[in-house]
């Protein structure tokens, strides 16, 4: 490494030399790393087309194999899934009373009186 001089216009001189060029290098690399991204998003947007494109089709198809064994297909949601289990008699009488507080349900005396204070 070669000496350099000290005085202001040399380093200013050198200072505004280099500028550009690290300029153009740090703008150089954030253009690839944009490149990069988009590149990447439109792969996995392709990707997602060919799986809906693909789920689509096998969907045609088995459509088309009920229709020729005479399956009928089920409107909507009829019958699928887990039905509700009914609650029990004794729950729901004890969330009843815990919503309207204490163990005989209703308000208990003298609280009606704090709410109107």
């Amino acid at each position: 490494m070669h000496r350099l001089c000290i005085t202001s216009d040399c380093v200013l001189r050198m200072r505004f030399a280099l500028h550009p060029l690290v300029l153009f290098v740090e703008v150089r690399l954030e253009e690839r790393k944009e490149e990069r991204k988009k590149e990447r998003k439109k792969g996995r947007k392709e990707e997602r087309k060919k799986e809906r494109r693909k789920k689509k089709e096998r969907k045609k198809e088995k459509k088309g194999r009920k229709e020729r064994e005479g399956k009928k297909e089920k409107e909507g949601r009829e019958g699928t899934g887990k039905k509700r289990k009914k609650r029990t008699k004794w729950k729901t009488e004890n969330s009843k009373r815990e919503r309207k507080g204490g163990k005989e349900g209703g308000r208990q005396e003298g609280e009606g009186d704090k709410l109107k204070s």
